[in-house]
């Protein structure tokens, strides 16, 4: 009796042990909102903005005002019709959805179309690729429901610069962007603007869109370095076993003609 006693208050132990590691691996935690507050407002309103990614697979990003949380950000994978991102305040109202529309090589850049709670388009996201064969960076471009621009960003080289503008068409600069990498990337958003044309909750979802393309471009030429190490392992033992063989036919002609000697 006292032996399975003890065996149960062992597994209580490791159980509970097993709970708080995994409450600790979620840096930013859960949160529940104020029901009468406009977070969209909050977030329009604000001077600074701090957004925080959680990148252990699940690509979750936290939105702060004061430290506040307002808002969060969630991407799905569509297998068939590419990513989804959807950016809801603390309540879990959709303040902004952007779908994934194309992306692909050699000036084939990437575009999405953004629209609101009630599901009407208001604006699309497009990126421009840098450099015709090997893409030395990209910039995005905001554009309204009418497919005309309104602001666009400066040029991104991730992971070398962290630091990222944001301007209007009038090539004034509205909003600053620094990111301090770690565990946890957090971008800080600095309005600059008193009443800006780009509307935060669109320079939000850039820098969370541009933070998946930085990590998928990441993967694929991940892919591609392997896929170059497996040809040249590949071409290698080719090579080597062509000089086998050769040797082999060169060390059995030797031996006939030894034998025939006698």
């Amino acid at each position: 009796m006292k032996r399975w006693t003890a065996c149960i208050i062992i597994l209580a132990l490791l159980l509970s042990g097993c709970g708080a590691h995994t409450f600790t691996r979620q840096s930013v935690p859960n949160f529940k909102g104020d029901p009468s507050r406009d977070y969209a407002k909050v977030i329009r309103e604000a001077d600074t903005i701090v957004l925080k990614t959680d990148q252990d697979g699940s690509f979750i990003y936290r939105v702060y005002v004061n430290d506040e949380p307002v808002a969060r950000m969630d991407m799905v994978r569509l297998k068939r019709s590419g990513d989804r991102f959807t950016l809801s305040d603390a309540n879990g109202k959709k303040l902004l959805v952007e779908k994934h529309l194309r992306r692909g090589m050699l000036g084939l850049a990437r575009l999405g179309t953004m629209k609101d709670s009630s599901g009407a388009t208001v604006g699309y996201m497009k990126e421009q690729l840098r450099g015709p064969l090997i893409k030395s960076g990209y910039s995005f471009q905001l554009l309204d429901r009418n497919k005309q621009k309104i602001g666009s960003t400066s040029l991104i080289r991730m992971p070398f610069n962290t630091n990222i503008e944001f301007m209007n068409t009038r090539h004034e600069q509205e909003y600053s962007i620094t990111k301090q990498s770690g565990m946890n990337n957090t971008y800080t958003i600095k309005k600059l603007s008193k009443h800006p044309a780009i509307n935060p909750l669109q320079v939000i979802m850039m820098i969370c869109v541009q933070e998946k393309i930085h990590v998928q471009d990441k993967e694929e030429n991940w892919k591609k370095k392997n896929q170059r190490e497996e040809y040249e392992r590949k071409k290698e033992e080719r090579r080597q076993a062509k000089v086998n063989k050769q040797e082999r036919k060169a060390e059995k002609k030797k031996k006939k003609r030894s034998s025939s000697h006698y």
